[in-house]
């Protein structure tokens, strides 16, 4: 009961409700970012303009041209993502693999979006803009 009492002493209640309600919402946090739906294809853009709209279901990797040069989104296992870019930033591969409606990787510099569409219909405007 010793590290109770040292709660009780270093925290005020407002302290402690808060730490409680963080604790009940968690879980709650982790079942919706982990209950979205699965994507069933991947809509690849280059300036505004969609390219390829491809089942996750089928293998492939696209050599989409940019500014700057070829990016190559790879689809694998039901998911897609950036394999490379010429891009100096590089956070269109650190999005990692994308699976779920809505997931996303931009390559701004480049000008290629790679989205999975969510269930509103595939028609590449579940994003009011898009970076030029």
């Amino acid at each position: 009961m010793p590290a109770l009492q040292w709660l009780r002493d270093a925290t005020t209640p407002a302290d402690r409700a808060l730490i409680l309600a963080l604790c009940l919402l968690l879980p709650l946090a982790l079942w919706i970012t982990q209950s979205r739906a699965a994507g069933r294809t991947v809509q690849i853009f280059q300036d505004r303009t969609l390219l390829a709209e491809l089942p996750l279901a089928q293998e492939r990797r696209i050599h989409v041209p940019g500014p700057l040069g070829d990016t190559v989104v790879e689809i694998r296992d039901g998911q897609a993502r950036v394999l490379s870019s010429p891009c100096q930033g590089k956070q269109c591969i650190r999005a990692g693999w994308l699976a779920h409606a809505h997931d996303s990787a931009a390559c701004v510099p480049n000008h290629v979006l790679v989205l999975i569409p969510g269930d509103a219909g595939g028609d590449g405007k579940d994003f009011d803009a898009i970076a030029e």
